[in-house]
């Protein structure tokens, strides 16, 4: 399992992953494996304060199964195969869209790179030492936060864009679809699979 594509889940959002699989999921290369991960299965918590504790939890299972490089995703995260195989993500070991409106950078969390190494850091963190005073429960932000603190600065790569959708006239990779006015609502998964294909 050198690559994987880490759906960070819970169960109220089964459905969610379910019209992910029935998608872009179904164009995945067998050079990479995805697997959605919720509380249960890594024994712990599913509501929003414990998101620093499920990816540092993410990690450790990948690192377990000899993962090299570890695409952590939402529910909410559409994603074109074709273009993230090819993107480049192997020379970084953090990379995405990255936000710096905080005092440290970080790679938005709807979709980012880990490398083995950031693995391994975020792994071995004390998260109670990398919360943001303002956004403790926020994920991403741990991580930035994690990984600066070992002079890791984040790759920005604007395909991984939270607000651009996915065409076949733009290299868009990814695309994080409750930023759309009223929230996600599951159609838009197979509304932004229609338009990555051009119907």
């Amino acid at each position: 399992m050198k690559r994987l594509i880490a759906i960070e889940s819970c169960q109220a959002h089964s459905d969610r992953v379910k019209a992910q699989f029935a998608t872009w999921i179904r164009d995945m290369t067998t050079e990479i494996f995805v697997f959605s991960f919720t509380g249960e299965f890594l024994g712990i918590s599913d509501d929003y304060a414990a998101l620093p504790q499920k990816t540092q939890a993410i990690c450790k299972w990948a690192l377990g199964m000899s993962t090299e490089y570890l695409l952590k995703i939402d529910t909410d995260t559409y994603v074109h195969p074709a273009r993230l195989m090819a993107s480049g993500f192997e020379k970084y070991d953090y990379s995405g869209y990255v936000l710096d409106w905080l005092e440290t950078p970080y790679c938005a969390g709807p979709a980012y790179w880990l490398s083995r190494k950031a693995m391994e850091l975020v792994a071995a963190a004390d998260l109670s030492q990398f919360r943001h005073a303002s956004y403790p429960d926020a994920e991403d932000v741990t991580v930035g936060l994690i990984l600066a603190s070992h002079g890791i600065k984040p790759h920005h790569d604007r395909r991984y864009a939270p607000q651009e959708d996915v065409l076949p006239e733009n290299d868009v990779i990814t695309s994080h679809l409750s930023r759309h006015h009223g929230g996600f609502k599951l159609e838009m998964m197979f509304e932004a699979h229609e338009r990555a294909n051009g119907r």
